[in-house]
């Protein structure tokens, strides 16, 4: 070979020579650390450590919400090909594996087949259909983790661990459950798939319930072995709180049981029912037919799977006179014993014309006798002592026309336009519940400001959270707002005592042992059209009377045995309250209480 010849390949040497040594300066310093960190990405496996969701309790602490440990069950299909099920034989009267000549482990069956027929009796799939999973699918690589089972309990998971399957790895999760069905449901609410809150608490408080979720990322290699890496981390979850109602689940379901029997009885197309504890506000049970089964929510329609307690408005009737003629008494226009002329038609004097729902003649009322005979024509004269601003504010005060704040989602505020809004027959037919709608919930708390001698306190369903460590985080209720005197409060009650144990019409209401104030309430529903399409009863009652405890509301709506709300939902009323004595334990009075004349 020639001196040039020779020349030339050696410089064609040093030049491949040199295109390599920069092409590996390039990839160290310049790609290295992309491909590497791409390396890094390719070998970690990154889980997400789900937070234990907090509990939801009862006021006595009895679950109403609760979440259980589950497994999620995966597969590295690249482990699995290590599995073997060795020959047993028995020695010294124990199983274990029988060996060849060379002492190994003789083979029965290996490979992701012969592990499909052990785990498929625990998880009850099908071995064949198992296998699929185990391994890859044809073109495809082997994966690190493919899920294989869902949502099995520990007792599962201890029998799959005593297979000594490799490659076979949990992943521990949570499930929420609801042991007690559909009971207080439109209360506590549900959640979806991955844990978070839908409806009701479980939506509202779905903050506290949550917790936070931890992480904890590991190297793989190619043999699906944990590589100990300083990148390796785990970042433990952290637990949400629970949350103690102020429900009585015992109370709750007497509730429901008999919301559901009310229907029945009066071919209503529902009813509702809530119990509230005068004092303090606490909600001991809000009950509502068709009431959403939390394990189950997508069997209820759309609309029930919600609180209709919260949402759903209605015009209150009649009940609301309690309120109209505590505002005049509290202006000191009337006594509980002043007399108003009451005929069966009245026509007033911007020519607005009423009438009472069954035909008299003249009366002479007190303004007691109003409450009990349940008089239009004598609200209206009773209302008219005052000026509209004033019944106005005192509604406001109570609470109509704007959302009480309890803990659920969807509350609404209700309809109360301010007095330059109103025509001139509205001023008037807001006076008997006409013409402004509330929810259960505003009714209750108007009628439990009056037992609470005047003051109004914002009912609740929370009574408290609990934090993982144990700390009690108690409900900040506010200490409540004056609304009526005393005087006025006392005057009212008695006055309701009339309506049960009076002449006023709701006997079904009485309670041996037990004097009770109540009023009752009927409004007409009407259509587009000004045709009426039914009606909605209720009655609101609390007892014990001569020392206020609990204020109960009934509701039925559209009833098809009666239009009265005396007639469909006292009874209701009376049911409720026995349940509510037996769970409270409240002893009888056996109080008397002198009633005002009424009149006639």
């Amino acid at each position: 070979m020639s001196r040039l010849r020779r020349g030339t390949l050696a410089g064609l040497i040093i030049l491949v020579l040199v295109v390599f040594a920069v092409r590996l300066v390039f990839v160290q310093l310049v790609d290295g650390p992309a491909l590497a960190k791409q390396a890094q990405q390719q070998r970690s496996r990154t889980t997400v450590i789900k937070a234990s969701r907090g509990d939801i309790v009862d006021a006595s602490g009895k679950p109403l919400a609760t979440s259980v440990r589950r497994y999620n069950v995966g597969v590295n299909q690249i482990k699995i090909n290590t599995y073997y099920e060795p020959v047993m034989t028995k020695r010294d009267g124990k199983e274990v594996p029988e060996l060849d000549q060379y002492r190994r482990a003789k083979i029965k069956a290996f490979g992701p087949v012969a592990a499909a027929e052990k785990l498929a009796p625990l998880l009850k799939q099908d071995p064949a259909e198992l296998g699929g999973k185990l391994v890859a699918a044809p073109g495809s690589k082997p994966s690190t983790f493919v899920y294989i089972a869902k949502e099995i309990t520990p007792e599962v998971w201890r029998d799959i661990q005593k297979l000594h399957i490799p490659g076979i790895e949990p992943e521990e999760i949570t499930k929420r459950i609801y042991p007690n069905g559909n009971i207080a449901g439109n209360i506590v609410g549900f959640t979806n798939t991955d844990g978070d809150g839908l409806a009701g608490l479980e939506l509202s408080q779905n903050a506290k319930l949550a917790g936070v979720d931890g992480e904890e990322s590991r190297e793989i290699g190619r043999k699906g072995q944990e590589i100990p890496v300083q990148g390796n981390y785990k970042k433990d979850a952290i637990a949400g709180q629970s949350v103690k109602t102020t429900i009585r689940v015992d109370l709750q379901n007497n509730c429901q049981q008999i919301v559901e029997q009310t229907r029945a009885k009066t071919g209503a197309q529902s009813v509702t029912a809530e119990v509230e504890e005068v004092g303090t506000g606490r909600i001991l049970a809000l009950c509502e037919t068709d009431t959403v089964d939390p394990r189950h929510p997508t069997k209820s329609s759309e609309k029930n799977r919600g609180s209709k307690a919260v949402s759903t408005v209605y015009e209150p009737g009649s009940t609301m006179k309690v309120q109209t003629m505590a505002s005049v008494l509290d202006e000191g226009k009337v006594t509980p014993l002043t007399r108003f002329t009451v005929p069966y038609k009245i026509t007033m004097s911007n020519g607005q014309t009423f009438q009472d729902s069954v035909f008299h003649g003249v009366q002479s009322l007190t303004s007691a006798g109003i409450i009990a005979k349940s008089s239009n024509v004598g609200i209206v004269q009773v209302g008219d002592l005052v000026k509209d601003s004033q019944r106005y504010a005192k509604l406001r005060q109570v609470g109509f026309g704007k959302v009480t704040g309890v803990e659920l989602p969807g509350e609404s505020g209700g309809l109360l336009s301010p007095p330059e809004k109103w025509d001139g027959r509205q001023r008037y037919t807001i006076m008997f519940g006409q013409g402004v709608a509330a929810t259960i919930l505003q009714v209750t708390s108007g009628i439990a400001t009056v037992a609470n001698g005047g003051v109004k306190v914002s009912p609740h369903l929370i009574d408290s959270w609990r934090t993982p460590e144990g700390k009690v985080i108690q409900k900040k209720v506010d200490a409540g707002t004056r609304v009526y005197t005393k005087e006025t409060a006392r005057e009212m009650l008695t006055m309701m005592q009339g309506v049960v144990s009076g002449n006023g019409g709701a006997s079904a209401a009485v309670i041996e042992g037990y004097p009770v104030a109540g009023k009752s309430g009927t409004t007409q529903l009407i259509n587009s059209k000004g045709q009426q399409t039914g009606t909605i009863g209720s009655f609101s009652g609390v007892f014990p009377a001569d020392n206020p405890r609990v204020v109960i509301t009934v509701v039925v709506e559209r009833p098809a045995t009666s239009i009265y709300g005396v007639v469909v939902a006292t009874p209701a009323f009376k049911d409720i309250a026995n349940a509510t004595i037996r769970e409270l334990g409240i002893p009888p009075t056996n109080a008397k209480s002198e009633l005002y004349p009424i009149g006639g």
